[in-house]
């Protein structure tokens, strides 16, 4: 292998000396071999924003997308349908990209505008696909935006299903590119959906819960409806949040086959915390209203952390840096892992910036078939939720699922 590609630090300020600019510049990238994104278009992009800087990210990347976009709309009206459909893909992308840090009550407006034009650019690009539609699935006194995506393999009239969301910060659309596609590629229905606090349900006021399985059940009722879906081999994917989501779900909710959690995560809690020093979690405990101001004051100089309990108010329904904080104490899923039944993936990205030693301890809790993969140091998918190789990552994650679920093309 490469040399360089052996070092522990291979990403590390690629693009920006920033962290949290150089992942999330990285997981855009990371898209063009699923069309998201064009390398050329993100370098030029990036090469624009000045580091650390929230304002010229904002702004640098609504330029791209509105670029990108105007393209895909001259392409459309010129009848170059996959030019036009590849460039609404991009464009989607990058107006995601552009509203990422704006999470403060006061950027509201302009981070739904920007959401809803990466929507509409999505759609854009899906209508030339005939084997997708937009679906609302019934949930509670209302329902969850989705998108089904019908398997042009089907083994006497069915295949298996991929149910697929994303966690703390994601989209069903970029997750369509991200491990949505490898699914339709190896012949599975794909269900993608904005989850409670998650992309359009987000925009509809509603918010992120500890009891994931009361979003899944339902999910799983509205796929048994679908006559084209084989109801014993269905599979849940959860990436990033989704890993503690996915499993709490799996462990109430029977008639789910597989799960794949990627990274796994048994304490979200634990994990959120653990770039706070002792001395701040106490006050968070003991002097909410000085736990606030401090958290707000280390913001002002941490990009990381302000997006963190910023995007953690907005997703969670809470207005406090202190609610915030009480509220994640619910997500935790070590009590009942071990009631888990489903083949279960857990995986390990060792330079992960998040989870740390998350996958382990919630691999541990499990009594169900399991398997555990770890991506090393010296691995492409080293990296959270293997941003930039998860083409990659897909070819062995997709594997287990084949196996586990005896399917093949």
């Amino acid at each position: 292998m490469n040399e360089a590609l052996t070092k522990p630090s291979m990403y590390e300020e690629l693009f920006f000396k920033d962290e949290s600019f150089n992942f999330e510049t990285i997981r855009t990238i990371g898209l063009a071999g699923y069309k998201a994104s064009d390398f050329g278009e993100c370098v030029i992009t990036a090469n624009r924003i000045i580091d650390g800087d929230l304002i010229s990210w904002k702004n640098e990347w609504e330029k791209t997308a509105d670029c990108v976009f105007a393209k895909a709309e001259q392409f459309a009206k010129d009848g170059h349908n996959v030019s036009a459909e590849h460039a609404f893909y991009r464009a989607s992308n990058y107006y995601n990209k552009a509203m990422f840090y704006l999470v403060s009550p006061n950027e509201r407006s302009e981070a739904i505008a920007l959401r809803q034009k990466a929507v509409l650019a999505f759609k854009n690009g899906i209508a030339y696909k005939s084997n997708i539609s937009s679906v609302n699935i019934p949930y509670e006194n209302t329902t969850l935006p989705a998108y089904f995506v019908e398997s042009n393999s089907l083994n006497n009239g069915v295949a298996p299903l991929m149910i697929l969301h994303t966690g703390f910060d994601g989209t069903k659309e970029e997750m369509y590119f991200m491990f949505g596609l490898a699914a339709i590629e190896r012949g599975y229905h794909l269900l993608l959906l904005d989850g409670p606090g998650q992309g359009e349900s987000l925009l509809n006021n509603l918010y992120y819960r500890f009891d994931w399985e009361k979003v899944i059940t339902p999910v799983v009722d509205f796929a048994l409806t679908l006559a084209c879906v084989d109801k014993d081999k269905i599979a849940l994917y959860g990436a990033s949040m989704g890993g503690y989501l996915a499993p709490r779900a799996v462990a109430f909710e029977p008639r789910i086959n597989a799960c794949i959690a990627n990274g796994g995560v048994s304490n979200f809690f634990a994990a959120m915390i653990k770039v706070l020093p002792p001395e701040l979690i106490l006050l968070a405990e003991q002097h909410p209203e000085l736990f606030n101001q401090k958290i707000d004051e280390i913001s002002s100089k941490n990009v990381n952390l302000a997006w963190a309990f910023g995007n953690g108010k907005w997703t969670m329904g809470v207005k406090t840096n202190a609610e915030f904080f009480q509220k994640i104490k619910l997500f935790n899923s070590s009590a009942v892992s071990g009631q888990i039944k489903c083949n279960m993936l857990i995986i390990d990205s060792r330079k992960d910036m998040f989870f740390d030693d998350q996958p382990r301890e919630l691999y541990n809790l499990l009594n169900c078939p399991k398997e555990y993969i770890v991506f090393d140091e010296n691995s492409p998918g080293q990296y959270h939720c293997q941003m930039g190789a998860t083409k990659f990552s897909n070819e062995i994650i997709y594997a287990w699922l084949d196996k586990v679920l005896e399917h093949r093309v």
